[in-house]
């Protein structure tokens, strides 16, 4: 099974003759096939990356997010498919959009892996901001494959207490939502 997961599926099976002829091929009905979906993710913090804004209670805090999807997420029809970004309580994200290039915490190697999402809000996807919830929406048809490592510029408004870094309740969270595997 892939490592990290899949969403439910019908599985597909061709039988042969010995002669390698007289193909037949059938999908699975009934109950699906999954493996529950997983991502990773994490928060990038390197000197002049973000974190513009540190303090308590400051407003429009830059955040580079980068996340590693463990499974295909596909969108058949519209709201089939979504990521979900949670952010700790107090904060509130207001903004999300494709990380810059040359972000110092790379130290100027190459490739950088800063997968794109949401750049043709009409065609791939767009993104909702309720309260400490970023969710990415894809469109009908629209696929980001298992994999893919996806680098965000989050814009947040931060909380009105402290929250430091290693606090247990400073905890962020990314789930992925698909109706179906694309296969």
């Amino acid at each position: 099974l892939p490592s990290g997961g899949f969403f439910a599926t019908a599985l597909g099976a061709e039988l042969r003759a010995t002669e390698g002829n007289q193909p037949s091929y059938t999908v699975s009905t009934g109950a699906l096939l999954f493996a529950i979906p997983t991502a990773t993710g994490s928060v990038l913090s390197g000197t002049g990356d973000g974190e513009d804004r540190p303090f308590r209670g400051d407003t429009g805090n830059t955040i580079y997010v980068r996340m590693v999807l463990g499974a295909s997420i596909w969108a058949a029809q519209d709201g089939h498919a979504r990521i979900e970004i949670r952010l700790p309580a107090g904060y509130r994200c207001t903004s999300a959009n494709p990380a810059k290039p040359g972000l110092n915490i790379f130290q100027g190697r190459l490739p950088e892996g800063r997968g794109e999402i949401g750049l043709d809000p009409d065609l791939d996807g767009f993104w909702i901001f309720s309260g400490q919830t970023c969710r990415y929406r894809l469109r009908p048809h629209a696929v980001i494959y298992a994999g893919s490592a996806v680098m965000l510029k989050l814009t947040v408004n931060n909380p009105v207490f402290a929250l430091q870094r290693v606090d247990p309740e400073n905890e962020w969270t990314v789930q992925m939502k698909s109706w179906a595997s694309p296969f």
